[in-house]
């Protein structure tokens, strides 16, 4: 845990008996910094490769981004006012498979999370789609416009 009153809060992270987990910071902190970007570790050779990920345009055509601010959940009362952008984990949770999800985390069943990171791979899977599209219909183009006089 890091920093001072780590998980506590309104809406604390829970339970922090478990092992293996990072907690920092809890809800009464409005932001983290940090000078530089996180790296996380991505050799190959650590990995056991299950497949590709089958997400892509379709999965993310059913994420509604949200604007939200920080409630109690118990008065309904604004905790924090600040505008955020995000994701309801819930229907995140709706969309993977809710008996094995990657995105999201309901490891603590009061308060679930999503793992924003793991929205990346399906990202350039719609890109990568979009492009496919993309230059089919610039082929389509290109010859109609050969035939045309």
């Amino acid at each position: 845990m890091i920093g001072c009153g780590t998980g506590i809060g309104v809406n604390g992270m829970g339970d922090h008996t478990g092992s293996d987990t990072i907690y920092m910071g809890n809800t009464s902190h409005t932001k983290a910094c940090i000078q530089i970007a996180w790296t996380t570790n991505s050799d190959v050779r650590n990995k056991c490769i299950w497949g590709n990920v089958s997400h892509g345009r379709d999965f993310l055509r059913n994420v509604n981004p949200i604007k939200y601010s920080f409630k109690s959940r118990d008065t309904d009362e604004l905790i924090d006012e600040k505008m955020r952008y995000g994701f309801c984990a819930q229907e995140i949770l709706s969309l993977e498979l809710p008996e094995n999800p990657v995105i999201t985390n309901v490891d603590n069943a009061d308060n679930y999370g999503v793992t924003h990171e793991y929205l990346i791979p399906i990202l350039v899977n719609a890109i990568k789609e979009l492009d496919a599209e993309n230059k089919a219909i610039l082929a389509r183009l290109e010859a109609l416009e050969k035939e045309s006089p």
